[in-house]
């Protein structure tokens, strides 16, 4: 299966809904009719409603040295109105509806939570290893919450990123014994409003956000409706994360392999996808971004073969080649949500940062300079040798000059960028001064 080069993904893909069963499909459509909202505020809870319903348990195996669960972070973009809320509560019932049957039954557990402080996540997670749906309806509370209540500061941060690589968790409590979490599971999901998006952008280098699948649909214009789901299409929606999540509660840990089709498939395609991943016009932010994707692209591939299967009646045998080719049409739609989502928080910043380097840029010699200088000097508060490149590609596609790559005496012989004015930013500049 064929994929765009990436640097074509300007507008954003419509949500691929053919990867998920009959079922569900026509859950999803009825749902979207009568809350009149986006597919893409329904499909993307239900992939984290499957993945809490998998739970920690089971995992699919690309090749003998790496596996992937079923753990997901997904945040849906809208504006006020836009039905996101609803939807997202809609398609996650049939995990509130567990929860209120085990809060009423001798087999008390806790499967989902609202309070993301890592303690408390931890605590949970130790007490109940199934996995655990962490549900924010402002996703906003969910990274502003991080070390709220530490004063000298913290890394709630660093432990969600530990529990998206489902790695050994070790939480430290004063006067408390400690917490360890052998096969950590948290999906995340919630939403935020467009106007939100900037507050994103502390922390759009640390790694965090490109865990995060974000799923930023077009606005759909607001309509009245008296449109109604069918109980029927509601019941075997639930039916369907209800047997997955019963399924998992006797069996033992498990991991999936590829059929041979699929593995075949797998192949190609992550061959490919490296190969555009090579491309040096690509932003390193956006690199990263891709990093995650193909992790993710297995974690789809699970997720959509236990929905397949549990529509069908059927017991999962091994990841099919069908699930894997849906698992790639979910990338490539992710894929296109990245650069969107970017743009409305990082616009405003970049244009800013621009600025000063033009301006820092027309004080120096022939208005150029290395990558090494910029950062040195935090020109524009750039910090690292990606940062600076990134700024220079946006510069070079604004038409204000020029990259070329030097090999750096200085820094050891290593190669580094130069950007180079445009005459006309730099005659700009002296006829300024001619003038003063």
């Amino acid at each position: 299966m064929s994929i765009e080069k990436f640097s074509n993904y300007n507008e954003v893909a419509g949500f691929p809904i053919e990867v998920f069963p009959p079922s569900i499909i026509k859950f999803v459509k009825y749902a979207a009719i009568s809350l009149n909202c986006n597919v893409e505020f329904l499909c993307v809870p239900i992939l984290i409603a499957s993945s809490v319903a998998i739970g920690s348990k089971v995992k699919v195996q690309p090749k003998k040295s790496w596996t992937e669960g079923a753990l997901l972070y997904a945040i849906v973009v809208g504006e006020p109105g836009s039905k996101k809320s609803p939807a997202i509560k809609m398609a996650l019932a049939p995990i509130f509806d567990l929860q209120k049957s085990f809060l009423n039954s001798e087999e008390f557990r806790i499967i989902y939570t609202t309070d993301s402080t890592i303690e408390s996540v931890a605590e949970l997670m130790s007490l109940y290893p199934h996995g655990l749906l962490l549900y924010k309806d402002e996703a906003v509370g969910w990274w502003k919450g991080f070390n709220q209540y530490k004063s000298s500061g913290g890394n709630e941060m660093e432990y969600y990123l530990q529990i998206f690589s489902q790695t050994t968790l070790v939480i430290t409590r004063k006067g408390k014994p400690p917490i360890q979490i052998n096969n950590p599971f948290v999906s995340v999901i919630g939403g935020i409003q467009v106007d939100l998006l900037e507050s994103l952008s502390e922390m759009r280098d640390n790694g965090f956000l490109d865990r995060i699948l974000f799923s930023y649909p077009r606005k759909i214009k607001i309509k009245y409706t008296t449109e109604e789901i069918d109980e029927e299409i509601t019941n075997e929606y639930n039916r369907i994360i209800t047997q997955i999540y019963n399924s998992q509660q006797a069996s033992e840990e498990k991991v999936l392999l590829f059929s041979t089709e699929a593995q075949l498939l797998w192949n190609d395609w992550n061959t490919e996808f490296s190969e555009k991943r090579n491309d040096d016009s690509l932003p390193y932010y956006f690199l990263n971004a891709l990093s995650k994707l193909e992790a993710y692209t297995a974690r789809f591939a699970l997720n959509l073969e236990y929905l397949k299967c549990a529509d069908a009646g059927i017991e999962v045998q091994c990841i099919s080649i069908e699930s894997l080719e849906g698992a790639i049409k979910l990338t490539n739609y992710f894929i296109s949500n990245v650069q969107k989502v970017r743009d409305s928080f990082a616009s405003s910043l970049v244009e800013k940062k621009i600025d000063k380097m033009v301006s820092w840029l027309r004080k120096q010699k022939n208005g150029c300079a290395k990558a090494r200088t910029v950062y040195t000097n935090r020109v524009a508060g750039l910090k690292s040798a990606n940062e600076v490149y990134d700024i220079f590609c946006e510069m070079k596609a604004k038409g204000i000059g020029q990259i070329r790559m030097h090999e750096d005496v200085a820094g050891g012989n290593q190669k580094t960028h130069i950007f180079t004015l445009n005459p006309e930013y730099l005659n700009n500049n002296q006829n300024q001064k001619s003038h003063e």
